[in-house]
């Protein structure tokens, strides 16, 4: 090359430097730039990018960088190894690319604050954790959803699909799919608090045995809520402890061969049916449901997979046992055949007429009651209360009468001063005294029934009333 041809070269290097100007900077320290237009923050230094302010953050620091947003932005980001992160969502909204994940984090991250994390991509999802996450606060979703039970309809998966540690405190992760399970986990998932809400499934306790992948849920507080009328607010196919928390929607451990589940109730609120169900109904696997306590307003039962349905109290290796708890439905559910599922040791105490059992302890019943059908008494088990008339409004409720199926309630203690009525359908047995239907006095523990008083009908004198003229 001639140096002529070089210094021409060189000049038009220069004159379109000049022209351009120096090149636009990733980040600003000390942005003061009112209204500025940058997306991201760390500190007073601003970056045009989520993802410009991650590769800032230093691998192994001894304390974590809080990059906080500051505009909506559609980016998918990714956390590093070995890289600690707060992301302060700001009342700011942060979109998929349309190609990964929103986010994928592989080290150490929390999400707080106010705002969103959406994710508008098929098979894509708001957040996939490999490595350890808090969810303190802010929203994750799929705006564009479409699943439906049984379709996809071309946009539909989870939410959050936990490989990791997930401890969430606040927040809410919601979703409307029928189709796909809000969240999936495979790793420890911790819920101390937080709102998740689907159509159907919301939480997927998942196993993938084949990749020695097996899901832990330990759940003390926070609302799960599953709003379709079949819909699992927990759906475990490992091991889940729950321990406070209100759940609504069906609690199901599941089973199928080669795969066995264990689900323990500690305490919490379930306000839908508790089942332990065999999936494939024929396995020699087991899902074993453990009640030590806690409230279910529900069914509470085994049951076997089939032809789409669970098919409620049909044969299965399934089992559920109960050591505690408050349980709404009346004594006929139990009596169909849910004493078998007691341990050794622990009695169901019915509370108000029926209407509740919970249970407890023998010891502190004041009467059982147990069913007959003449001379004939059925395979079933004695129903223990607190109350001897909670006893007879039990067992008048689930009496018979046009079938000959009658309740009797046996007094365990003597009968306290006071009135007691013994219902249609119901014996009251105290000592060696049975009592038929009517009401009854008792007296340091007697029972004397009541007997109807006739009213005579006052006598006319035939005198009118100086006033009206009526006689009297």
């Amino acid at each position: 090359m001639s140096k002529r041809y070089a210094r021409l070269v060189l000049a038009v290097v220069l004159a379109f430097a000049l022209a351009v100007g120096p090149a636009a900077s990733a980040k600003t320290p000390d942005c003061s730039e009112p209204g500025c237009a940058h997306v991201a923050a760390i500190g007073t230094t601003h970056y045009d990018t989520v993802a410009e302010a991650l590769a800032d953050v230093p691998a192994s620091a001894s304390e974590p960088a809080t990059v906080q947003l500051l505009k909506p932005t559609n980016e998918s980001i990714t956390i590093a190894t070995g890289k600690s992160v707060v992301l302060d969502l700001n009342g700011q909204k942060l979109t998929d690319n349309g190609v990964d994940h929103t986010i994928t984090n592989n080290g150490t991250l929390v999400i707080q604050g106010s705002g969103t994390v959406d994710c508008e991509t098929h098979a894509r999802g708001a957040l996939v954790n490999y490595g350890t996450c808090t969810i303190s606060g802010g929203t994750l979703t799929r705006s564009q959803e479409a699943g439906t039970e049984g379709n996809a309809n071309g946009n539909s998966w989870y939410v959050v699909d936990n490989h990791g540690m997930l401890t969430v405190t606040g927040g809410k992760i919601f979703n409307t799919s029928t189709y796909s399970s809000l969240l999936r986990n495979l790793g420890t998932l911790n819920v101390n608090g937080g709102e998740f809400e689907n159509g159907g499934i919301v939480i997927k306790n998942d196993e993938d045995s084949g990749n020695s992948k097996i899901g832990v849920l330990n759940m003390t507080a926070g609302t799960v809520k599953a709003t379709s009328t079949n819909g699992q607010a927990v759906q475990n196919w490992a091991t889940a402890t729950i321990q406070g928390g209100t759940l609504t929607g069906q609690v199901i451990g599941w089973s199928y061969e080669g795969v066995s589940s264990t689900l323990t109730i500690k305490d919490g609120a379930i306000n839908g049916n508790l089942f332990a169900v065999d999936f494939d109904g024929k396995g020699t696997d087991t899902a074993s449901v453990k009640v030590e306590g806690g409230t279910v307003t529900g069914m509470v039962n085994t049951g076997a997979y089939s032809n789409g349905a669970i098919q409620v109290g049909a044969e299965s290796n399934s089992s559920i046992s109960l050591t505690g708890g408050v349980f709404t439905h009346s004594v006929d559910v139990f009596r169909s055949g849910l004493a078998e599922f007691r341990d050794p040791g622990k009695v169901l105490i019915s509370l108000k007429g029926g209407t509740g059992i919970r249970v407890g302890d023998e010891s502190s019943a004041a009467a059982s009651v147990y069913f007959r059908r003449g001379d004939f008494i059925p395979d079933g088990f004695v129903a223990y209360y607190e109350s001897l008339q909670d006893a007879l409004d039990g067992a008048g409720k689930e009496a018979d009468p046009e079938t000959n199926y009658e309740g009797v309630v046996t007094a365990l203690k003597t009968p306290e001063d006071g009135t007691v009525v013994v219902p249609d359908g119901a014996v009251l047995t105290v000592g060696d005294q049975e009592y038929g239907a009517g009401s009854y006095v008792v007296k340091s523990g007697a029972l004397q029934k009541q007997e109807p008083v006739s009213e005579t009908p006052a006598t006319s004198t035939g005198r009118p009333n100086p006033s009206t003229g009526v006689r009297f």
